[in-house]
């Protein structure tokens, strides 16, 4: 019976740490002496270390930081959640990293005894942020055929001043009228514009935008106002 138990713990603990190496975030975990427990491979992968560069070597010699740097250090110190924590350090391996991480204690018979730490490198999340917006913008495109991205129900906000400029936005979409938008760089003149755009009638036309700042000033006025035909052959 006890090596029944003995073989479910075996297989219990293999079956986690296969589980830890499958996660794409790096997963760390310290004794509060520095020596290192766990290291999965997505954190061996940001580090550029192997497996034996790290667990069971103290921190202080694998990770070039002063110790009150050190995760296990802050949370020694004050035994609570360390979240959203930005740190840039050099591995033994002479790599530079720049990871946000999470570290949160582990108690043993009510005492602190290990410090787990769950991060991702600035690259990883750069990249996961381009794979969201891709996709998001690869669904908007198959979506939307007229040159859009955007309707309306894509711009969120709760201040009363967005939700006014969205409740004008779709009454004039309702209207043949032209529509002049006005506000800063980077205000989301573009976004409101195509909303319209998609809210109007015209929507199964296309959008089209126009650089103005390209416009040569003589022609700007017959751009944005029409011209007559022959117009230019009498001037």
């Amino acid at each position: 019976m006890l090596r029944k138990t003995y073989e479910d713990l075996e297989n219990e603990n293999r079956l986690l740490h296969s589980i830890i190496d499958v996660v794409s975030d790096g997963v760390y975990a310290v004794s509060v002496d520095g020596t290192i427990l766990i290291c999965n491979k997505a954190h061996k992968k940001m580090d550029g270390t192997t497996h034996n560069h790290v667990v069971g070597k103290k921190d202080v010699d694998v990770y070039y930081l002063e110790l009150e740097n050190f995760q296990r250090y802050a949370i020694t110190k004050n035994p609570e959640p360390l979240l959203d924590q930005y740190m840039t350090y050099t591995t033994i391996a002479g790599k530079k990293v720049d990871i946000v991480y999470n570290s949160y204690p582990f108690f043993q018979n009510g005492n602190l005894s290990a410090v787990i730490s769950i991060g991702r490198d600035k690259p990883s999340i750069n990249e996961l942020l381009t794979m969201v917006i891709n996709s998001f913008n690869n669904k908007k495109s198959n979506r939307i055929t007229n040159g859009t991205l955007y309707t309306l129900d894509d711009i969120i906000g709760n201040s009363v001043a967005i939700q006014k400029t969205l409740k004008q936005a779709r009454k004039v979409a309702q209207n043949q009228s032209t529509v002049m938008l006005l506000g800063e760089t980077g205000t989301g003149k573009e976004l409101f514009a195509q909303g319209i755009h998609n809210a109007s009638a015209y929507n199964s036309r296309p959008f089209i935008a126009v650089n103005c700042a390209a416009i040569p000033e003589t022609l700007m006025e017959s751009l944005m106002m029409g011209t007559v035909k022959a117009h230019f052959l009498e001037h």
